[in-house]
Protein backbone atom coordinates (compact mmCIF):
# COMPACT_ATOMS: atom_id res chain seq x y z
CA UNK A 1 0.00 0.00 0.00
CA UNK A 2 3.23 2.67 0.53
CA UNK A 3 4.75 1.54 -1.97
CA UNK A 4 1.73 1.91 -4.54
CA UNK A 5 1.31 5.14 -3.09
CA UNK A 6 4.99 6.64 -3.08
CA UNK A 7 4.85 5.29 -6.80
CA UNK A 8 1.85 7.10 -7.75
CA UNK A 9 3.60 10.30 -6.02
CA UNK A 10 6.72 9.84 -7.98
CA UNK A 11 4.86 9.16 -11.23
CA UNK A 12 2.86 12.74 -10.49
CA UNK A 13 5.76 14.70 -9.55
CA UNK A 14 7.22 13.68 -13.15
CA UNK A 15 4.70 14.74 -15.08
CA UNK A 16 5.09 17.85 -13.23
CA UNK A 17 2.41 18.04 -10.48
CA UNK A 18 -0.73 18.23 -12.73
CA UNK A 19 -3.65 19.40 -10.37
CA UNK A 20 -5.85 17.86 -12.56
CA UNK A 21 -6.43 14.74 -14.89
CA UNK A 22 -5.97 11.16 -14.68
CA UNK A 23 -2.31 11.10 -12.94
CA UNK A 24 -3.91 13.60 -10.44
CA UNK A 25 -6.56 11.17 -9.66
CA UNK A 26 -4.38 7.84 -9.51
CA UNK A 27 -1.99 9.68 -6.98
CA UNK A 28 -5.11 11.27 -4.72
CA UNK A 29 -6.42 8.07 -4.93
CA UNK A 30 -3.09 6.18 -3.86
CA UNK A 31 -2.44 8.45 -1.29
CA UNK A 32 -6.52 8.19 0.05
CA UNK A 33 -6.07 4.21 0.12
CA UNK A 34 -2.69 4.68 2.34
CA UNK A 35 -4.18 7.21 4.79
CA UNK A 36 -7.01 5.01 4.96
CA UNK A 37 -5.16 1.86 5.83
CA UNK A 38 -3.17 3.72 8.43
CA UNK A 39 -6.67 4.74 9.97
CA UNK A 40 -8.34 1.37 9.56
CA UNK A 41 -4.89 -0.12 11.14
CA UNK A 42 -4.86 1.61 13.97
CA UNK A 43 -8.52 1.41 14.87
CA UNK A 44 -7.54 -2.43 14.53
CA UNK A 45 -4.95 -2.05 17.64
CA UNK A 46 -7.30 0.15 19.62
CA UNK A 47 -10.20 -2.63 19.26
CA UNK A 48 -7.71 -5.60 19.98
CA UNK A 49 -6.67 -3.87 23.53
CA UNK A 50 -9.81 -3.01 24.43
CA UNK A 51 -11.25 -6.31 23.55
CA UNK A 52 -8.22 -7.85 25.73
CA UNK A 53 -9.06 -5.62 28.42
CA UNK A 54 -12.34 -6.78 28.27
CA UNK A 55 -12.39 -10.14 28.17
CA UNK A 56 -8.88 -10.00 31.05
CA UNK A 57 -11.82 -8.40 33.23
CA UNK A 58 -14.36 -10.62 32.14
CA UNK A 59 -12.03 -13.70 33.30
CA UNK A 60 -11.09 -11.45 36.48
CA UNK A 61 -7.85 -11.40 35.38
CA UNK A 62 -6.22 -8.45 36.96
CA UNK A 63 -2.27 -8.91 36.79
CA UNK A 64 -2.93 -9.63 32.70
CA UNK A 65 -5.27 -6.48 32.77
CA UNK A 66 -2.96 -4.02 34.24
CA UNK A 67 -0.02 -5.51 32.11
CA UNK A 68 -1.99 -4.74 28.77
CA UNK A 69 -3.22 -1.06 30.13
CA UNK A 70 0.28 -0.03 31.31
CA UNK A 71 1.49 -1.62 27.77
CA UNK A 72 -1.07 0.37 26.11
CA UNK A 73 -1.65 3.93 27.90
CA UNK A 74 1.89 4.54 29.96
CA UNK A 75 4.18 6.38 29.42
CA UNK A 76 7.78 5.47 28.61
CA UNK A 77 9.89 6.43 31.71
CA UNK A 78 13.36 8.52 30.54
CA UNK A 79 16.26 7.86 33.40
CA UNK A 80 16.85 11.42 34.79
CA UNK A 81 19.74 13.25 33.66
CA UNK A 82 21.28 15.16 37.24
CA UNK A 83 24.20 17.36 36.47
CA UNK A 84 24.84 15.71 32.80
CA UNK A 85 25.26 12.08 34.28
CA UNK A 86 22.21 9.64 33.55
CA UNK A 87 24.21 6.37 34.99
CA UNK A 88 22.22 6.00 38.44
CA UNK A 89 25.33 5.00 40.36
CA UNK A 90 26.89 8.12 39.24
CA UNK A 91 23.75 10.30 39.86
CA UNK A 92 23.78 8.45 43.44
CA UNK A 93 27.62 8.97 43.93
CA UNK A 94 26.78 13.10 43.38
CA UNK A 95 24.09 13.44 45.39
CA UNK A 96 26.23 11.80 48.12
CA UNK A 97 28.84 13.90 47.58
CA UNK A 98 26.36 17.07 47.48
CA UNK A 99 24.58 16.50 50.93
CA UNK A 100 27.98 15.43 52.51
CA UNK A 101 29.49 18.86 52.06
CA UNK A 102 25.76 20.73 52.95
CA UNK A 103 25.54 18.84 56.07
CA UNK A 104 28.70 19.53 57.80
CA UNK A 105 29.34 17.95 61.66
CA UNK A 106 30.83 21.41 62.01
CA UNK A 107 31.50 21.80 65.98
CA UNK A 108 30.51 25.58 65.01
CA UNK A 109 27.40 25.07 62.82
CA UNK A 110 26.17 22.29 65.16
CA UNK A 111 26.48 25.50 67.83
CA UNK A 112 24.71 27.60 65.51
CA UNK A 113 22.09 24.87 64.92
CA UNK A 114 21.32 24.62 68.43
CA UNK A 115 20.82 28.72 68.77
CA UNK A 116 18.35 28.57 66.13
CA UNK A 117 16.45 25.57 67.51
CA UNK A 118 15.96 27.12 70.75
CA UNK A 119 14.81 31.02 69.25
CA UNK A 120 11.99 28.76 67.33
CA UNK A 121 11.28 26.55 70.22
CA UNK A 122 11.08 30.09 72.42
CA UNK A 123 8.73 32.12 69.48
CA UNK A 124 6.52 28.97 69.16
CA UNK A 125 6.03 28.93 73.11
CA UNK A 126 5.39 32.58 73.23
CA UNK A 127 3.25 33.35 69.84
CA UNK A 128 1.90 29.82 69.29
CA UNK A 129 -1.06 29.12 70.74
CA UNK A 130 -2.24 26.07 69.61
CA UNK A 131 -4.10 22.60 71.45
CA UNK A 132 -2.10 19.39 70.63
CA UNK A 133 -4.66 16.70 69.16
CA UNK A 134 -4.94 13.29 70.93
CA UNK A 135 -5.29 9.58 69.52
CA UNK A 136 -8.60 9.75 70.79
CA UNK A 137 -9.24 12.99 69.29
CA UNK A 138 -7.76 11.54 65.84
CA UNK A 139 -9.95 8.33 66.58
CA UNK A 140 -13.19 10.41 67.14
CA UNK A 141 -12.68 12.32 63.86
CA UNK A 142 -12.12 9.04 61.77
CA UNK A 143 -15.02 7.18 63.25
CA UNK A 144 -17.47 10.20 62.69
CA UNK A 145 -16.74 10.06 59.24
CA UNK A 146 -19.21 8.83 56.36
CA UNK A 147 -17.89 6.19 54.28
CA UNK A 148 -16.96 7.21 50.36
CA UNK A 149 -17.57 11.12 51.35
CA UNK A 150 -14.65 13.94 51.12
CA UNK A 151 -14.09 16.79 52.92
CA UNK A 152 -16.44 19.69 51.92
CA UNK A 153 -15.58 23.01 51.29
CA UNK A 154 -14.46 24.01 54.26
CA UNK A 155 -12.88 21.20 54.65
CA UNK A 156 -14.37 19.74 58.12
CA UNK A 157 -14.08 15.68 58.17
CA UNK A 158 -16.00 15.88 61.63
CA UNK A 159 -19.04 16.82 63.18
Amino acid sequence: MKSASIEAHNIWKEAGRPSQGDIHRLMRQAKLAYKNAIRAADTDADLAVSNNLHEYLMQKDIISFWKSWQNKFSKQKHSPVIDGSCDGHIIVQKFAYYFKSVCSTDPSLSESRDTTKQSIVDYMSQHVHCTLFTVETVDKCLRSMKLGKAAGLDWKLCN
